[in-house]
């Protein structure tokens, strides 16, 4: 009762005024700390005036969110992009002494990569040493749920921040849901990628300078500033490109600020805080002083070396997300349209003046892939709200599409596709050959396994952890003892001497007399496909996809 009768006197006045006056009437630290909003948010998630029926809409909504973020950091294992792993993850086991430098990336020589993520992953990692969690998967695991715990708070900051964007209240339940159930936000924040720790810290630089908008008194809006300039700062150590997402935000609040040297000192003092601990970061991982910025800027643009990796004309994002869509490709096709009404219909919006130029950035530049646009889609449940109540200026026939699309049978389909996606990501893994590693890290680290585990592959150059020069150092076991295509008289006398090891075949079979001893002789543990599957071998698929059978050979049996 007491605590409902405080949340009725608060709801009846300014929630800022009433900070204020508890900050002027008590020294307490406490009372303090609730003058900023930041803090108070997270505290007590209201809006003022707000019905109990949204409140529990957002609350419902938050568990949800948090439930899909923490299943895709589960079970979606594996990389969608190799930039993903082998730019941060075998970064982060080099420091651990895991991985050698020198067979690190090229990035690493041209010392062009931050790293200020594989800093924080080796805190993890060092972190987990002290309670005995040391296995790689493991340990790959919590960087997955580190990096969802950062998005996962970062998406719900902008949202609760931006929620008095939409004047009603059925649009601000609409923004709940779609920033509980998108696939694509689970998705991003299961990824140890750059992208996602970037579009985080964009989020929380926005969430902190909205706040600043409504906040009272010079100290409360300064902090608020700082510390947005340390997110932005933090964006663009993550991953320098998405820096000018940040610039352009800032840019915006900038324009419309009324204390603006305030802001401008707090932004600098922020991003300068943040720009020295990514020097920092980088200090420490390449052994000297450097500017991996510089090094970026120079190789991809000066020298062209991104242009390596493909060009693709400068309207190619009209299409290449849709490619990589697959089936989720109608959906995609409907947020790029929602985020191309609300450039048009808000071109005076943080959002527009973050991701726009950006885009256009990106359309410049000879390289491109989807992933490059993953920062804005904690952008996208704003973007899609505004579209469905806008009305443009410039393209009206547009917006008039998008709402013809969010409607009636097409709604429900993208309803039924949002959720397969959803359910793709939970029960899919994003590489298979990631349940082969589980099966043999197991028997590697198992009381009762392998002491050495000598593994059989077909053909030599066809290799589980990585694929010529790009290798998983940091995932493959130690103790594994490869051996390429060897004889039946060698297998048999392995077994004969009483040595237990696994035996792992690649399809298509390459080898029948060895794979066939290996069958009959050795226990069936896993395969990537049901082997009913190996005889239809249409179009020659098999050739394209890594498709491994594991037995286990125990001696003397």
């Amino acid at each position: 009762m007491i605590r409902r009768s405080f949340r009725a006197h608060l709801a009846a006045f300014d929630q800022n005024e009433v900070t204020l006056q508890l900050t002027r009437r008590s020294g307490d630290l406490a009372a303090k700390l609730t003058a900023f909003p930041v803090l108070w948010q997270f505290i007590w998630p209201d809006r003022p005036g707000a019905s109990g029926t949204e409140r529990l809409h957002l609350r419902w909504c938050l568990a949800t969110s948090a439930l899909l973020f923490f299943a895709c950091a589960v079970f979606s294992v594996g990389q969608h992009n190799p930039d993903e792993y082998y730019q941060i993850v075998e970064f982060t086991s080099a420091k651990l002494g895991i991985s050698d430098p020198a067979g690190l990336p090229w990035e690493y020589a041209e010392q062009m990569r931050s790293w200020l993520q594989p800093a924080i992953y080796v805190g993890v990692a060092q972190a987990a040493g002290y309670f005995g969690f040391d296995r790689p998967l493991t340990l790959l695991f919590l960087f997955r749920l580190t990096t969802a715990i950062f998005t996962w708070l970062a998406l719900w900051t902008l949202v609760i921040a931006g929620r008095r964007w939409f004047g009603a209240e059925i649009e601000r339940r609409r923004l709940y849901s779609i920033a509980a159930f998108l696939w694509l936000l689970p998705f991003l924040g299961a990824r140890t990628s750059a992208e996602a720790s970037s579009a985080a810290a964009l989020c929380f630089g926005i969430a902190l300078l909205e706040w600043r908008t409504r906040s009272r008194g010079w100290r409360s809006g300064f902090a608020l500033a700082v510390l947005a300039g340390a997110a932005f700062g933090l964006c663009f150590d993550f991953r320098y490109a998405t820096g000018a997402m940040a610039a352009g935000a800032g840019a915006w609040y900038l324009f419309a600020a009324q204390e603006r040297l305030s802001l401008i000192i707090g932004l600098g003092l922020g991003v300068l805080l943040a720009l020295a601990l990514g020097v920092l970061a980088d200090w420490w991982g390449y052994g000297h002083v450097t500017f991996p910025a510089y090094a970026y800027v120079y190789q991809n643009f000066v020298l062209g070396r991104s242009r390596i990796f493909g060009t693709d004309p400068f309207f190619a994002y009209l299409y290449i997300p849709l490619l990589e869509s697959n089936a989720m490709a109608p959906v995609t096709f409907g947020l790029m349209a929602a985020t191309l009404v609300t450039w048009l219909a808000r071109p005076l919006s943080a959002l527009t003046w973050a991701s726009a130029p950006y885009v256009v950035l990106l359309c410049i530049a000879a390289h491109k892939e989807a992933r490059f646009l993953f920062p804005l889609i904690p952008f996208l449940p704003f973007f899609v709200g505004f579209a469905l109540s806008a009305q443009p200026r410039y393209g009206t026939r547009l917006a008039a599409f998008f709402r013809w699309l969010a409607s009636g049978f097409r709604l429900k389909l993208g309803y039924v596709l949002n959720f397969v996606g959803l359910l793709g990501l939970v029960a899919m893994p994003q590489s298979a050959n990631y349940s082969l590693f589980q099966l043999i890290e197991n028997e590697t680290h198992a009381a009762n396994g392998i002491d050495e585990a000598v593994v059989v592959i077909h053909p030599p150059d066809r290799m589980p952890y990585g694929t010529g020069a790009a290798h998983m150092v940091f995932l493959e076991p130690k103790n594994l003892r490869w051996i390429s295509n060897p004889s039946v008289a060698d297998l048999a006398a392995s077994r004969a001497r009483g040595e237990t090891f696994l035996a792992l075949v690649n399809v298509p079979i390459r080898f029948p007399e060895v794979s066939a001893w290996v069958e009959g002789n050795c226990a069936f543990e896993w395969s990537t496909y049901p082997r009913w599957l190996q005889p239809f071998n249409y179009f020659g698929w098999q050739q394209r996809s890594p498709w491994w059978m594991l037995y286990r050979c125990d001696g003397g049996h």
